[in-house]
């Protein structure tokens, strides 16, 4: 299960599809409480695309690392926002997202992951 939190919902709701029409399931989040919130209530999810652009982005890979600390987090942000949490993450990508590229990483990591 994949986890995409993005500000924005059309965004959101086209990597969602994305990664669906690729046999995935995928559970969204608009903003860090409700990623917060899904990480706290769903024990499958295995990888987390993250929007660095959210206030609280921080709060969601701390959260992770505490409660769930072999999910993969792969961090989004454009080029000019980029922020400290990348040290923590599993990986990074620019906006705009390149989808193929992201989605060779998405399974060179669940292949490393299993």
């Amino acid at each position: 299960m994949i986890m995409v939190v993005e500000q924005h919902q059309c965004a959101r709701a086209s990597l969602s599809e994305l990664l669906s029409d690729r046999g995935h399931r995928v559970i969204q989040a608009a903003d860090a409480a409700e990623a917060i919130e899904r990480i706290d209530e769903t024990v499958s999810i295995e990888l987390i695309l993250l929007d660095l652009e959210i206030a609280g982005s921080a709060h969601v890979i701390k959260r992770v690392r505490t409660m769930a600390p072999k999910v993969i987090v792969f961090g989004m942000s454009r080029p000019d926002a980029l922020r400290n949490e990348r040290e923590s993450l599993d990986g990074f990508f620019c906006k705009p997202l390149e989808f193929q590229e992201l989605y060779r990483e998405i399974c060179s990591a669940a292949m490393r992951a299993d």
